[in-house]
């Protein structure tokens, strides 16, 4: 039995909180308590016992120690603010905000906090990133010169007006935030911090008010360039592909193949599938959050600051958009390495 007791208070229990919910409860000690829906009765309706309808007096509870937050993106900062002050220990899906204005606007609450902040970034936690990761930092592709990264859907053409997604209001960026963020968190993981950005973003489906298509060329402090795209107006893809000056990393749809040596006599060398370890990505992030609760490890993986570099790239991404330029990285004040 846990020496440790966990009862949560979740806010936003949609399709995504299903997919984390198991390995919450699987953690010793944790009691999911309590459901918030601002809808009395459809609180009731869908949590019985169990529900709130009143966030304070939720956050007021005694018994809950710790807040999970997978609510629609422009929620969490008010969630996550009313969380700290209530000295509770937070777990947010990303992206932390909806605007980088409003993870700045949280900092000095968070320095005054001593609960722990983790933000729920995990594509970097995937096998076939790991062992990118592993291979960049061996040296195994030489120097990074670009990546091409593209995660999307086509997921304008099954939306409408009861989605948040929807609406340009709530979703400024469009895939870029909600999608385009992991893909950007994992650079960051791989190559680094970001000198300057330069995106389109457009709605090219013409199926919904917010953006669903973006291009975005990102130039590297380390001197390697990336170019990405996170759409809804296209067939899927997920695909992640890292170019060195001695070798080739391929991500597709979650197999790695590598490519090492140059051509003989125009004939290129054939990539080979790199066994992987399994992971179970949410899982890991989990059982990181309470074990940081619990100071079995001292800090989350992926934490606030992160969070917080991840979202100034989007916004960089959104004013070069907007001015048709190339935005410097040197004007966010929030953007840097631990």
């Amino acid at each position: 039995m846990s020496k440790h007791y966990h009862g949560v208070l979740w806010i936003g229990f949609g399709s995504f909180a299903k997919r984390l919910l198991p390995y919450v409860e699987e953690y010793p000690g944790v009691r999911i308590k309590t459901y918030f829906h601002p809808d009395r009765e459809e609180a009731i309706k869908r949590f019985g016992s169990k529900a709130s309808w009143d966030i304070d007096e939720a956050m007021a509870d005694p018994e809950i120690t710790t807040v999970f937050i997978t609510t629609p993106n422009d929620l969490h900062s008010e969630f996550i603010k009313s969380a700290l002050l209530a000295r509770k220990h937070v777990f947010v899906e990303k992206p932390i905000t909806a605007f980088y204005r409003e993870a700045v606007q949280l900092l000095p609450t968070i320095r005054a906090s001593k609960s722990v902040l983790a933000v729920g970034h995990h594509m970097r936690r995937e096998a076939t990133i790991r062992k990118a990761k592993d291979i960049i930092s061996e040296g195994g592709i030489g120097r990074i010169v670009s990546v091409y990264a593209n995660h999307s859907t086509g997921f304008a053409f099954n939306m409408d007006k009861t989605n948040w997604r929807f609406f340009s209001s709530r979703h400024r960026e469009g895939p870029l935030l909600t999608v385009g963020v992991h893909l950007v968190e994992v650079l960051h993981y791989l190559l680094g911090l970001v000198d300057s950005v330069s995106a389109v973003i457009k709605n090219r489906s013409l199926r919904t008010d917010a953006p669903d298509s973006n291009a975005v060329l990102l130039s590297f402090k380390g001197g390697a360039s990336a170019f990405l795209e996170s759409n809804y107006s296209v067939l899927s893809e997920s695909m992640f592909h890292i170019h060195g000056t001695e070798g080739t990393i391929y991500i597709d749809r979650g197999q790695l193949r590598l490519r090492v040596g140059r051509d003989v006599d125009r004939i290129p060398t054939v990539p080979c599938l790199i066994p992987l370890n399994p992971v179970n990505p949410f899982k890991e992030e989990i059982d990181e959050f309470f074990d940081v609760i619990e100071a079995k490890k001292s800090t989350p993986e992926t934490g606030y600051q992160e969070a917080v570099n991840a979202l100034a790239v989007i916004e960089a991404c959104y004013r070069s958009s907007l001015k048709e330029k190339i935005v410097s990285m040197k004007s966010f004040r929030g953007y840097y390495s631990k």
